[in-house]
């Protein structure tokens, strides 16, 4: 789609010299401190979270974002190479710097990395203002391990299931890193689905017994299937997407986890790896439900009719040019992606040129 590839290349490189001459001037007292790598120790064994070295502020809430080491990127000489950091990149700048959606200072931004992310970007992020925390890969069972037709860039998806064990917070919001904000989320922290659930314990099944914890807080937004669905999301969908979903950290939800993806015979499909698993474990009709998220926080397969009805977020890879995809105002959404992009990289820039001078 050669339009769209012209107009947003036009727009980053527009907004990143206009946010460049514009941030350069700002006083350097104002803008966040810069060079802190903040690492977080992780055990391999299922019970233990990653215990914090760095300073997470003193917030109970938390947003959380996953990067993992992706095998087409292996052999690249660029970070920019690899898209998902790059989103992880606009993702944080919009949490964390940009005017019109950034959080409450106290609310860190931590980004779980797998064992073979690049120090670089880790650094990177680190530098931009978030907090890494280095997990420990879940290994998948061999009934996945010998599944046909899975697609193996998602062989490590299940390590996303880690976050659960970041205990020091009390309730996490987990975002994709390609889900573009459009307003402040702080929020979604005090949204009636976040509070704690009881577990139903007459429906625990005896092979579960002793593993589902005695309560819970999880929600999450209903699955949307395609570009013409409803908004808001039909109330009945029995999913919810795992690239959007708020919960209470537990150390016993997390074995839980383990024991449903380690179990045989198999509980779920793993097409869909971690997505499945938890929409097995927090099913409607099972012990722990998942709860609905108020509409407006989220809409994924994004149309310019969600956008005007007030979604907070759109959950699509941005930079994808998929001439398979009709519109729905996608050109319109993704000018606005790389309009972020761009003043993201001009902000950056102007921090690191503005370091540079005072040593």
């Amino acid at each position: 789609m050669p339009a769209r590839s012209t107009l947003t290349t036009f727009i980053f490189v527009a907004v990143a010299l206009i946010s460049f001459s514009l941030l350069v001037f700002t006083p350097r007292s104002t803008l966040p401190s810069l060079g802190r790598f903040h690492k977080y120790q992780t055990s391999k064994s299922h019970g233990k979270s990653p215990a914090p070295t760095g300073n997470s502020q003193g917030s109970s809430h938390a947003y959380v974002a996953f990067l993992q080491d992706h095998w087409t990127h292996e052999n690249t000489t660029s970070d920019e190479d690899d898209e998902y950091f790059v989103a992880t990149r606009v993702l944080a700048y919009q949490l964390m710097h940009a005017p019109k959606t950034k959080a409450n200072a106290s609310i860190p931004l931590v980004v779980a990395c797998t064992p073979r992310v690049k120090e670089s970007k880790k650094e990177r992020l680190a530098k931009d203002g978030a907090m890494i925390v280095d997990v420990d890969y879940v290994e998948n069972p061999e009934w996945i391990t010998s599944k046909n037709g899975l697609q193996q860039r998602y062989m490590t998806q299940m390590t996303k299931l880690r976050i659960m064990q970041l205990t020091q917070f009390e309730r996490v919001l987990y975002i994709d890193s390609d889900v573009y904000i459009t307003d402040r989320m702080d929020g979604i922290f005090k949204d009636d689905s976040t509070k704690v659930q009881e577990t139903n314990l007459d429906l625990i099944e005896d092979q579960d017994k002793g593993k589902v914890p005695k309560q819970y807080a999880f929600a999450g937004q209903a699955q949307q299937h395609d570009w013409t669905h409803q908004y808001p999301p039909d109330p009945n969908e029995p999913l919810f997407g795992a690239g959007f979903f708020l919960f209470q950290p537990s150390l016993e939800l997390f074995d839980y986890y383990m024991h449903l993806l380690y179990h045989e015979p198999p509980r779920f499909d793993a097409s869909m790896f971690e997505q499945n698993l938890m929409n097995y474990a927090h099913r409607r009709d099972g012990p722990m439900p998942w709860q609905d998220l108020y509409y407006k926080w989220t809409t994924s397969f994004p149309t310019l009719d969600d956008l005007n009805a007030g979604a907070k977020s759109l959950h699509h890879k941005f930079w994808w040019e998929d001439t398979n995809i009709p519109d729905h105002g996608l050109n319109k959404m993704t000018a606005m992606w790389y309009q972020t992009r761009g003043e993201m990289e001009g902000y950056y820039y102007a921090l690191d040129e503005a370091a540079s001078k005072k040593t």
